[in-house]
């Protein structure tokens, strides 16, 4: 049986492994862990779990000093998969390549969608357009207002 959440120091967690979590009701259900991160100023790790059921729980764990050091020589690995860890946006070109990495395969249908609702947008124009120059429009428009959001917050 997978090791429980909620006991002493665990192995390393696997995305796609199954453990013992609280089910949010004061007892224990076993799920898959599909998504983890490790939060380094808590020295924790927060994974997100399916249920059999399809509900998904959030669990966090502490990490031990030397599990801490494992993470810091390979953060795209810990979790057992390549799972490439995002890396700070500090620029609008960091913005955009965040941006295209979720978009860049989005329909040009479903771009076309998010594209309509940016003010402005001459939509008889931009349907001429291919998917992979919309997707680089959507993008480069998330990335100017994620610089234009940090801009105002400091």
């Amino acid at each position: 049986m997978p090791p429980s959440l909620t006991l002493g120091p665990l192995p390393r967690l696997v995305i796609g492994e199954r453990y013992v979590v609280p089910n949010g009701q004061g007892g224990q259900i076993e799920a898959t862990l599909v998504d983890a991160t490790v939060l380094e100023s808590d020295a924790t790790a927060c994974g997100i779990y399916r249920c059999d059921d399809g509900r998904q729980i959030t669990c966090s764990n502490a990490l031990t000093a030397a599990e801490m050091r494992i993470y810091q020589v390979d953060p795209d690995n810990f979790f057992g998969v390549c799972k490439p860890i995002p890396r700070p946006v500090t620029d609008e070109v960091d913005a955009f390549k965040f941006a295209y990495e979720t978009y860049r395969h989005s329909t040009k249908e479903k771009l076309l969608e998010f594209l309509s609702e940016i003010p402005g947008q001459d939509m008889k124009t931009l349907q001429s357009r291919s998917q992979r120059e919309l997707a680089r429009l959507y993008c480069h428009f998330i990335a100017s207002s994620m610089m234009a959001t940090k801009a105002k917050q400091q």
